[in-house]
């Protein structure tokens, strides 16, 4: 969704920082999943292949959607906005479920500490992007939520490994 609500097809509207990110993600995301196909156990290869197609299936309806119906009318832009700033919400809150269960196992290797970093740093950046020259809400919403998330997530994991730390004889 935010490939599209950068796409400079609304009328005096263009987002190309946005856009161009989401394709450099893309093409990242892209060799990802290549080089996970590439060495994945069989039977966890063909339920990633169907979600895989039906992400994309649903992708495809909505461009459609907003491409034939939406893209004409005054608020096509603030229907695109909402969608991709909720989706972006979802997206920084999922992780809390895993900071849920390193809480509740005292489990460090549960939680990349190196990937809620780049989290934090993502939606910092965003936010810092949405706040120069004209504010986004629709960027500066879900990034403020990802950092919140972030923060969470890492005061979790500190505080995880210093209970592993300070209670060495439950690790066995």
């Amino acid at each position: 969704m935010w490939l599209i609500y950068g796409l400079p097809t609304f009328p005096s509207f263009s987002n190309m920082p946005v856009m161009v990110a989401n394709m450099v993600g893309i093409v990242v995301e892209s060799i990802y999943i290549t080089i996970w196909f590439r060495y994945a156990v069989g039977g966890r290869v063909i339920p990633l292949i169907v979600l895989i197609l039906v992400i994309a299936m649903i992708l495809v309806i909505l461009f459609m959607a907003i491409v034939k119906v939406i893209v004409q009318k005054a608020w096509s832009i603030l229907f695109v906005g909402c969608f991709a700033a909720i989706s972006g919400g979802i997206m920084y809150v999922i992780p809390i479920k895993i900071a849920y269960e390193l809480f509740i196992t005292k489990e460090l290797g549960r939680m990349s500490i190196l990937e809620n970093s780049t989290s934090f740093l993502n939606g910092l950046i965003w936010t810092i992007y949405a706040c120069v020259d004209k504010l986004n809400s629709f960027v500066l919403g879900p990034n403020v939520v990802g950092i919140a998330s972030s923060v969470l997530q890492q005061v979790v994991w500190t505080l995880v490994w210093f209970y592993n730390r300070n209670h060495p004889a439950e690790q066995a």
